[in-house]
């Protein structure tokens, strides 16, 4: 059943304490800073944290300073490149750009946003694809390189991609530009941030909510 996000406002009656919920959960995040931020994103907002993991691997190596720009114009910021068309929202409950090199609240908005994805399409591979695109090309594309690097950290069985390869699309190749480090410096590190080492994830697949392919 959807739930209602933190940083979506409803009605005004409601404004007030959602907004205490995103403040409790950044000063959280920020004040764990020791701990692992992925997990703990993960935990507060009921999604995968191996998948989230492998989100912000795919969109950055997890670099906190990385900066990607698009064609359209958008701007990608932080490890979990959170793109710019969120940032009117997001200032509403005061998170700025400069914010999101942090981190702790790069992956506290990737971790909402994911759950926005789940929410609208089930805890599914179509899920892992929004996170990314709303074109349907892209978006499977974005699933199939989740799930292969699951696959890789042995998280999840070594099986077919979720999506049929699309021969539009480079192999191996993602299609935005290239993400660039020249954002400023963190003020604050992943701890844990690099992949699984072979055979780390091993035995911990019952606690992954297998996503099966997609039909």
């Amino acid at each position: 059943m959807p739930s209602q996000s933190i940083l979506r406002p409803a009605r005004n009656r409601t404004i007030a304490p959602l907004r205490a919920a995103l403040a409790a959960a950044l000063c959280a995040a920020i004040a764990t800073a020791h701990a692992d931020c992925i997990d703990d994103a993960a935990a507060r907002h009921g999604v995968n944290s191996l998948v989230l993991r492998a989100i912000g691997w795919q969109e950055s190596q997890l670099q906190p300073a990385a900066l990607g720009h698009n064609a359209n114009g958008s701007v990608d910021v932080g490890a979990f490149q959170i793109n710019s068309v969120h940032l009117s929202e997001l200032g509403r409950y005061g998170i700025a750009r400069a914010a999101l090199f942090d981190g702790c609240v790069s992956a506290e908005v990737a971790a909402w946003h994911y759950r926005r994805q789940i929410d609208q399409h089930g805890d599914s591979w179509q899920a892992v694809g929004a996170y990314h695109s709303r074109t349907p090309a892209r978006a499977a594309w974005y699933a199939n390189q989740i799930a292969s690097l699951l696959m890789r950290w042995h998280a999840m069985p070594a099986s077919v991609l979720p999506f049929p390869a699309d021969r539009r699309l480079a192999p191996g190749r993602p299609p935005p530009p290239p993400v660039s480090s020249t954002g400023p410096s963190p003020s604050s590190k992943l701890v844990n941030a690099a992949p699984p080492r072979d055979g780390e994830a091993l035995g911990v697949f019952s606690e992954i909510a297998y996503l099966p392919p997609a039909h």
